[in-house]
C-alpha cells in the first residue's frame, strides 16, 4: 500500500507538469493577489502558484515546498473578490499544516487499510479540517458575507469538469463534494462557533489504532503458567521474558 501511495504521488507530479499553463493571461494578477494576501496574513514565504488542468479545484500541495494549484477551467470564471476568498482558504490550510496532516493520515490509512474505524476517522478529520478552514476564512478582516463565500464554493463546483484526483498530501476547497452541502449550511449559519471536539475524537481514535498496531503481541508467543508445574518452572531467558504491558435566499435554495 505504501508503494502504491508513492507511485500515485509521482504520477500526479508528472500530470501537474504535463498540463501546466504557464502563459495563462490572469496568472500575473493572481500571483500579485497571493503575495498581497500573504503579507496581510503574516505569512513570510508565499507558496507558489501553478495553473494546471491536472486538478479540478483549487488545491494546496507539498508541505516542504507549498504550491497552490488552480484549474485552468475555473480561473476565468471567478471575480477577483471570489479568488481572494479561495486563496484565503488555501492559505488557511497552509497555516494549519493540513498538507502534513494529510500525509500522516495517508500513511496510517495505508498501514491499517483493513480497519473501517480508521477510514471513518480519516474522513471525519478531513471534513472537519475543511469546516475549520471555512471558519478561519470567515474571520478574516475585510471578508465578504458568508453568503458570498458560499456562492463562491458553488461556482467552483459548477466549473469542476470531473472528479478529484485522489492522491495523498492534497487539500483543497473542494476536498469532499459529499460534505459540501453540510459545509454550505454551516457557512450560512456561521456565528463564530466551532466544533474542535469532533477532530479530537477522530484523532484519539487514530492514535489508539496506531498504538494498538505497534503494541499487539505476535500470535503464538503467549505462555500460561498452567502448562508448567511449580517444580519444573524453567529459568527465564531473554527470548522468554514477557515484556508486554511496558445571496442568502439563492444560497438557501441551492443548499
Amino acid at each position: 500500500m505504501l508503494t502504491m501511495l508513492a507511485l500515485g504521488w509521482l504520477r500526479f507530479q508528472s500530470r501537474i507538469a504535463r498540463y501546466e499553463r504557464r502563459r495563462h493571461p490572469r496568472k500575473q494578477d493572481l500571483d500579485a493577489m497571493l503575495a498581497a494576501l500573504c503579507v496581510e496574513q503574516g505569512i513570510a514565504r508565499a507558496p507558489g502558484l501553478v495553473v494546471t488542468d491536472a486538478v479540478d479545484g483549487p488545491t494546496l500541495t507539498e508541505w516542504w515546498r507549498p504550491r497552490i494549484l488552480l484549474p485552468g477551467s475555473a480561473v476565468e470564471g471567478l471575480s477577483d473578490a471570489q479568488w481572494r476568498m479561495v486563496m484565503l482558504h488555501e492559505l488557511g490550510h497552509l497555516r494549519r499544516r493540513d498538507v502534513l496532516v494529510s500525509w500522516l493520515l495517508g500513511v496510517l490509512q495505508a498501514v491499517h487499510w483493513f480497519n473501517p474505524v480508521v477510514w471513518w476517522a480519516f474522513r471525519r478529520i478531513r471534513v472537519e479540517a475543511e469546516r475549520a478552514t471555512d471558519e478561519w476564512v470567515l474571520r478574516r478582516r475585510g471578508m465578504s458575507s458568508p453568503v458570498d463565500y458560499g456562492e463562491t464554493l458553488i461556482r467552483l463546483l459548477e466549473s469542476a469538469p470531473c472528479g478529484r484526483y485522489a492522491v495523498p498530501g492534497l487539500v483543497g476547497v473542494l476536498e469532499s463534494r459529499f460534505s459540501l452541502r453540510s459545509r454550505l449550511v454551516a457557512i450560512r449559519r456561521y456565528r463564530g462557533a466551532s466544533r474542535p471536539w469532533v477532530v479530537a475524537v477522530a484523532v484519539l481514535v487514530l492514535l489508539g489504532m496506531g498504538v494498538a498496531g505497534l503494541t499487539q503481541p505476535p500470535a503464538g508467543k503467549k505462555k500460561t503458567m498452567d502448562s508448567t508445574s511449580p517444580m519444573e518452572k524453567p529459568e527465564p531467558t531473554a527470548a522468554g521474558l514477557d515484556l508486554g504491558g511496558a445571496s442568502q435566499v439563492q444560497l438557501a435554495v441551492k443548499v
